[in-house]
Order: C-alpha cells, then structure tokens, then sequence
C-alpha cells in the first residue's frame, strides 16, 4: 500500500522547536521503500538504515530538537547516549519533503 502524506515543513534548529512553514508538501511513501531504524529500544544509539542522503531531526518530548543532521551512510549512526532516557520523535525529510516519521526509545 503506498501513502499520501499531506504535511507542513518544518526546520529544525539545534535546541528550538520547529517552526511550520505555511506551504504545504506532499510527499508520497511506499512503506517496502521505509528507513529501517534499529535496535528501538536502545542504550542511546540508532542506525538508520536506507537514509543516505535525507536530513534526519529528532526532538524531546518538549519539541526541542536534540539532533539534526543529513545522513551520510546507507547505515547511518545516531547518538542520543548523552541525552536522557525517554520516547524521542524522528522525522526524515528530503528535500523539504515527508519521508518518514516515527519514534525512538532511549532507555
């Protein structure tokens, strides 16, 4: 089943929520295409399979963005180690578009 996502963009800067942009972007997701991110739960840190080339943000549950970084690897490595165990939410963008979204457990 492929999905049509409807979304507003979103930049994430280092330590502030995101703030929306008024134009809207559609991007589309065939779930046999999704970034794989594992192991969840983790220690601290993830791998984010299949996201060479996206710019991956991740937030606190307050909205702060805690990480934000493109991926340079097929297998890329995120460290949240030094951040405090909880649920963390992701969002992998290209090019200003919606690829996936998702949440990460450090614990």
């Amino acid at each position: 089943m492929i999905t049509l996502t409807l979304c507003f963009y979103s930049h994430c800067i280092y330590g502030q929520a995101p703030k929306p942009t008024p134009a809207a972007i559609i991007s589309i997701n065939n779930p046999d295409d999704r970034i794989h991110i594992y192991p969840n739960p983790s220690k601290g840190t993830f791998y984010f399979n299949g996201a060479r080339g996206n710019m991956i943000d991740i937030y606190d549950l307050l909205g702060q963005c805690v990480y934000h970084a493109e991926a340079d690897k097929e297998k890329y490595p995120v460290d949240l180690s030094t951040h405090a165990k909880g649920i963390y939410s992701y969002r992998i963008m290209d090019e200003g578009a919606l690829v996936q979204q998702g949440k990460v457990v450090v614990n």
